[in-house]
């Protein structure tokens, strides 16, 4: 057997996570599947595909990797061989709107299909030919093997081995996700949990806007909506007069919102972190699974402007940049919380691949749908998307909430955008999330009595 394996690793402080929660749901609805629906067009040679991708699980090796946890600590073992699954659907035959639907159920049949973390490689691809113009790959995989910055490094080099015929001397020497987990272990992770124990230091409970009704997973909904140019090209500009990221906005905009809807000015919510150091040389260009999951806690100070709020976030942050590497496991033990928080605001900040316009080798490669990647085991996860228009996807747990209340949510966090981003150096304590419809209608509501609000009008706990 021992033959067969060409390395032993350990696990990232996300990776065990995500190992539990495959354990513990046992076969159950699992919301780490991602998978990207891309569009192939101009002349393709499927078998030079299919041979491009086998050299790139032989370039990073880690994207073999199976999950065990028999051994005593967990650890993933790269099999020296593996066999890509692949599929082959051809839909030449059939009339458009057959092939269009014929599309659909391919996508979601493999979207559906689970993975047993134990049996690798925990990607799979399906070619689909449309016609003779135009193909689909769609590329389906477990989020523990690959993060989203990675697939972007993967999508690139698979359209320069294409378009060498899937030479693998195209490329230049990669860089071992096992360089990675090595500069994990050197780090001090007594320094870190005693950086986490004094930035969570009194805090009672994590943020809660609904209560979680069941621990099992189920299929989460989603909601998305576009910021308008307007208002994202705002956001933009304030970030750079600020000299902050956008992410450090949006997190400070979550904040605002979870304080005005749970009436509590010590917020917190969960934030992912790429988890590549500058330390690590090439880390821009490894593939694997680098993210890690951390509490962000904010204390909202009324008289303090949204400017000023930033300025500090940022200083709070990098103050925890250098621990970012430890577990979530280990935050929760130090500070003797079982759960931290229940919200979860993931920002997207990766460069993408797009070569649309990029011809080499006959083969124009463009992402044009995705499925999984907006939900997570949380309640509520919010993923933002910058761009020209800033895109909001909402994935929320149906059993916590339902559609009108997340619909309502998210106009008052784009209000709270749009506040913050004409003047982000007003008070925090005097931004309105009621609309004027909405304010004459609660004081039209009033009973001098009862006192009582129209609820679904109200900013408080649902």
């Amino acid at each position: 057997m021992t033959r067969l394996i060409e390395e032993v690793l350990p696990l990232s402080p996300l990776q065990h996570g995500l190992l539990f929660h495959a354990l513990y749901d046992d076969g159950t609805f699992d919301p780490y599947i991602n998978q990207d629906v891309l569009e192939l067009s101009g002349t393709l040679n499927a078998e030079v595909l299919k041979l491009s991708i086998e050299e790139l699980l032989i370039r990073h090796r880690n994207l073999r990797a199976g999950f065990l946890t028999s051994l005593g600590e967990p650890v993933q073992i790269i099999p020296r061989e593996t066999v890509i699954p692949w599929r082959t659907v051809d839909l030449r035959a059939l009339s458009e709107l057959d092939r269009q639907a014929a599309l659909e159920r391919a996508v979601l049949e493999d979207f559906r299909l689970p993975f047993d973390l134990a049996k690798p490689p925990l990607l799979r691809f399906s070619l689909v030919h449309c016609d003779d113009a135009r193909h689909i790959l769609i590329f389906t995989r477990h989020h523990i093997v690959l993060d989203g910055w990675s697939m972007q490094v993967f999508l690139k080099e698979l359209a320069v081995l294409y378009a060498s015929n899937g030479d693998p001397t195209i490329l230049p020497p990669a860089t071992h996700y096992r360089d990675f987990l090595a500069w994990m272990k050197k780090q001090d992770k007594a320094a870190a949990e005693d950086a986490w124990s004094s930035a969570l230091a009194d805090l009672n409970e994590p943020s809660q806007l609904a209560p979680l009704l069941s621990a099992r997973p189920i299929p989460a909904h989603t909601h998305m909506l576009q910021v308008s140019k307007e208002t994202s090209s705002l956001i933009t500009a304030r970030a750079r007069q600020q000299g902050v990221t956008v992410n450090t906005i949006f997190q400070a905009t979550w904040a605002l919102l979870l304080h005005h809807m749970l009436g509590e000015y010590d917020v917190v919510f969960g934030i992912n972190v790429s988890g590549r150091s500058p330390d690590i040389p090439n880390i821009e260009n490894m593939v694997g699974f680098f993210i890690n999951a951390l509490p962000l806690r904010i204390t909202l100070r009324p008289r303090e402007t949204f400017a000023e709020l930033l300025q500090r976030l940022q200083h709070e942050q990098s103050e925890l940049m250098p621990h970012h590497h430890i577990a979530l496991s280990d935050i929760q033990r130090v500070t003797g919380m079982r759960r931290l928080f229940e919200t979860m605001l993931i920002f997207e900040n990766y460069p993408t691949v797009d070569n649309r316009d990029d011809k080499r080798g006959g083969l124009r490669i463009s992402l044009i749908g995705e499925n999984g990647g907006n939900t997570t085991h949380y309640t509520l996860s919010l993923v933002v998307t910058p761009g020209e228009r800033v895109e909001l996807c909402f994935g929320y747990r149906p059993d916590a909430y339902d559609k009108i209340v997340i619909e309502r949510l998210a106009d008052r966090l784009v209000r709270v955008l749009e506040a913050v981003a004409a003047d982000p150096r007003q008070p925090i304590g005097a931004i309105e999330l009621l609309t004027p419809a909405e304010r004459d209608a609660v004081l039209e509501g009033w009973n001098a009595t009862s006192h009582v609000v129209p609820e679904a009008l109200l900013p408080a706990r649902f």
